[in-house]
């Protein structure tokens, strides 16, 4: 039984879903948008007796020379990275090398990865394991002792969540940042929403948030990666409930840290993260982000439809002015991306194109829209498994533009509405309209002083050059790029902070142009199985 201490960290590489920005990397001249923090957490959780490396499959690529110089493969997975992680089992099998395996995809799909010489992590690696509820040893603890010892278990299992005020610096010193975009951090963990479709609670608990000099601390391991770029806070709600006033002033104590860390340090960094839409209802909160340059907000809006809403809990969208809310954001200096969700009971042609006026209404640039998905744990899937509305293939939730809910429409129907939802809002015309209306519309009032942060960079001589050439000529669109390219120059030329949001706004084609034939692509040729999934749940040809 191997008891070496040579760790090989894989991340592996994802299908390209919806989310997909590898067509950036041509025009940035970089090789991905974000680096494993995952597997950085699992580095700090196991301790400094392990020599650990770090691959990142969809950028370093692997070889077999790394499988066998490692002692033990160490994978965390999530959904769409399942084909890559099912690779990297294989090559680590031929060569007889022990592999532990965790991330969402084995706390999701429990039947994944039980081969031999395979152990399985369900849960955070933080929390205590379930077998050693008495001495309170967590996961990683168990997890180190086994693999020195060689009696390595098929699985390991967390008992709820762990404090996270206790936490370990993550491992930032095995990250090589020089071909991402972006840098990970991490503040908070959970949400304190409960929607019906969503895995975070699940997952992660309740919203609990790090002590300030934590996150302080943190960015001082991140300064050592360089500058000049954007920061995205992964937490699921980095806000949390703040209409509780306990909760808002440790945000407010968290916000005026980060702002004097960066004037201590020359304002290194921006930063991006995900919130409720309800943190438009807080004036101080939202001054105090764009201070520090958190200047790009995630926001679920999911659907304008109130029914589809209500049938989720999706409480702090309903009965509110959306779009007003939006704009308040935009106005204090926010960029926005939403997120939207197409195969509620509800929708139907008139609610689409509710979605697409509100798209339109609002001038949010980027909105990403997905299917409805319903992630074991949930109160949706539990409610659509009491209806036999949950697919019989185990594996669709791992497969590209897929789901794992039978929807009330037919296949045919509903993906006509995905298609024609997703060309509406990203037709070349609308998309750069609505791109020179935000950038107009934009408060650039609290850019970072200079030329910090990851802003200015759009305006690299560099990156406008490979614009040019994959967009301005090999693309498609190249009409429509010249026509808002030039417009952005002659509206934007005396500001620089809008001229470089608009350029970049105009880069990003390059990722909804390949979404819409990508998904134009899968809705032609739908898999047979659709059909008699539908047709075997409602008995009527689609």
């Amino acid at each position: 039984m191997n008891k070496g201490n040579k760790v090989l960290l894989i991340w592996p590489e994802s299908d390209a879903g919806y989310y997909d920005f590898n067509p950036l990397n041509d025009i940035f001249g970089l090789k991905g948008q974000f680096f494993p923090l995952p597997l950085i957490y699992v580095a700090s959780a196991l301790g400094n007796e392990w020599n650990f490396s770090l691959i990142d499959i969809g950028i370093d690529g692997l070889s077999a020379k790394q499988i066998i110089h490692a002692d033990f493969i160490m994978i965390s997975s999530n959904i769409m990275q399942r084909k890559s992680a099912e690779h990297i089992i294989q090559m680590a099998n031929r060569f007889d090398k022990p592999v532990i395996i965790g991330g969402p995809l084995t706390s999701t799909l429990p039947h994944v990865f039980n081969g031999e010489n395979t152990t399985k992590v369900i849960g955070e690696i933080e929390s205590i394991e379930v077998s050693h509820r008495e001495s309170g040893e967590t996961v990683a603890e168990v997890l180190s002792h086994d693999m020195r010892h060689g009696t390595l278990r098929p699985l390991y299992q967390a008992a709820g969540h762990p404090d996270i005020t206790k936490n370990r610096i993550p491992r930032y010193d095995l990250i090589n940042p020089r071909h991402y975009f972006n840098l990970s951090l991490q503040t908070s963990r959970g949400c304190h929403h409960c929607c019906d479709f969503c895995q975070e609670v699940p997952l992660y608990g309740k919203h609990q948030r790090k002590k300030t000099r934590q996150v302080i601390d943190e960015l001082d391991a991140v300064l050592l990666l360089g500058e000049r770029k954007s920061i995205y806070i992964i937490d699921d709600n980095f806000m949390g409930n703040i209409d509780n006033p306990g909760i808002k002033m440790k945000l407010i104590d968290l916000l005026c840290a980060i702002e004097e860390w960066q004037k201590e340090n020359d304002y290194p960094f921006d930063f991006f993260c995900q919130c409720s839409l309800e943190v438009a209802d807080h004036n101080d909160i939202v001054e105090l982000m764009v201070r520090i340059g958190l200047n790009m907000l995630f926001i679920g809006i999911e659907s304008v439809d109130q029914t589809s809403l209500a049938s989720v809990h999706k409480q702090q969208n309903l009965s509110t002015d959306m779009a007003a809310k939006i704009g308040k954001l935009q106005q204090a200096g926010m960029g926005i991306f939403a997120g939207m969700i197409i195969g509620f009971d509800n929708d139907s042609t008139i609610t689409i194109q509710k979605q697409i006026e509100f798209v339109r209404q609002s001038k949010i640039p980027l909105v990403g829209a997905s299917l409805l998905l319903a992630f074991p744990g949930t109160r949706l899937h539990k409610k659509l498994l009491a209806e036999n509305r949950i697919s019989p293939d185990r594996d669709a939730l791992t497969k590209s533009f897929r789901s794992n809910v039978i929807f009330r429409q037919p296949p045919s129907e509903l993906y006509g509405y995905y298609v024609n939802f997703t060309k509406a809002i990203y037709g070349p015309e609308e998309y750069f309209n609505r791109c020179l209306a935000w950038a107009a519309g934009w408060n650039d009032a609290f850019v970072l002083p200079g030329k910090k942060g990851s802003l200015q960079v759009n305006l690299l001589f560099s990156r406008i050059l490979k614009s040019f050439i994959t967009q301005g000529i090999a693309a498609s669109y190249c009409l429509n790029y010249w026509n808002y390219m030039l417009r952005s120059f002659l509206a934007f030329r005396h500001n620089r902070n809008k001229l470089a949001l608009a350029f970049y706004l105009g880069y990003y084609y390059r990722v909804v142009d390949n979404i819409v034939k990508r998904l134009e692509s899968f809705s032609r040729k739908l898999p047979a199985e659709l059909n008699c999934e539908w047709e075997r749940r409602f008995g009527t040809k689609s």
